[in-house]
């Protein structure tokens, strides 16, 4: 691409990074080929430690090349993992990290989180011509406005299910937590998402919200766990995801 270009938008060297998903894999691919030959970087904007820094970049993009869906899945599934994590201990105080109950995390997020949202991001791309005025604005719109209101409570029961709550149990969570999850969601995810939508390409949307996703996963992580503890203190005598993530004598 020509250092010359007249196409708007912050820039990684002479690579442009809004709304020019070839640039931005350009820029990653020439990257490649730098450390690939062992040579020094052929672009004098960058030095060769600012290049270090996209390693981990130049390494998901390759995947996501590859196997867009699949890595977009597995980078939102561990990254969930990583929120329950840090809620047990930071915000729970946990002595010991409950692996099973990350386990469970993780696996909702291969099996709803990771693929919902990695088809989300393509659909709602191609809802509105790229032309369109304000587009950014008005696909967190649609975002916020129709789809999280119908994810979240989605997710709530997800995660009933996957830590064997009963129907009434994971009905009566959603009755409980759907409104305030909503509500702590528009708290952080219109702002981030109009900056995921206006300055991330297409491929990389997904990896932009899951970074941002680590913090709403340790709230999610918390949330979703109050839910079953009130169910467990409303039916003592039967097993649900309290008992069998946390085996631990009392």
């Amino acid at each position: 691409m020509n250092s010359n270009s007249k196409s708007a938008g912050p820039r990684i060297g002479r690579y442009l990074t809004r709304n020019d998903d070839q640039c931005f894999k350009e820029f990653l691919n020439d990257s490649d080929s730098t450390h690939r030959e062992g040579g020094r970087t052929p672009h004098p904007e960058l030095t060769e430690g600012e290049m270090n820094r996209f390693f981990l970049l130049r390494a998901y993009h390759r995947a996501n090349t590859s196997s867009p869906k699949t890595t977009q899945i597995v980078t939102t599934a561990t990254l969930m993992a990583a929120g329950d994590v840090i809620a047990q201990k930071a915000i729970e105080e946990k002595d010991s990290i409950d692996f099973k109950r990350t386990a469970r995390f993780f696996f909702i997020g291969l099996i709803y989180v990771g693929p919902v949202l990695s088809t989300w991001y393509y659909r709602l791309d191609r809802l509105l011509p790229k032309e369109a005025k304000y587009r950014a604005m008005k696909m967190m719109a649609i975002d916020q406005g129709i789809f999280a209101p119908i994810f979240l409570p989605g997710f709530l029961a997800v995660a009933g299910a996957v830590h064997l709550q009963k129907s009434d149990e994971i009905i009566e969570t959603i009755k409980h937590d759907a409104v305030t999850v909503i509500l702590s969601n528009w708290m952080l995810w219109p702002a981030a998402q109009v900056i995921n939508f206006n300055f991330v390409p297409l491929p990389y949307r997904i990896l932009f919200a899951s970074g941002i996703a680590l913090f709403w996963n340790i709230y999610l992580s918390w949330m979703s766990n109050q839910g079953v503890q009130r169910a467990t203190a409303n039916h003592p005598g039967e097993k649900s995801m309290a008992d069998l993530s946390d085996n631990r004598p009392e």
